[in-house]
């Protein structure tokens, strides 16, 4: 990403390899130089964060929250 564009951050349905399918906040984030996907899931009052490789992702589809 270059230093004029604007990170992704969406409510996004995430389709992963293996069939997963997580609805959340997704967002670019950066670790150790390299790009991930950060979505933030709410179930029961509870939010867990997972990150995944671009390359794990298949399809993501914009969605309101």
């Amino acid at each position: 990403m270059s230093d004029n564009e604007t990170p992704f951050k969406e409510w996004a349905i995430l389709e992963l390899m293996g069939h997963r399918r997580l609805a959340g906040l997704v967002q670019e984030v950066q670790i150790g130089g390299a790009s991930f996907l950060r979505i933030d899931v709410t179930t029961d009052g509870q939010t867990t964060t997972q990150y995944y490789a671009p390359a794990a992702v298949y399809c993501v589809t914009p969605t309101t929250e």
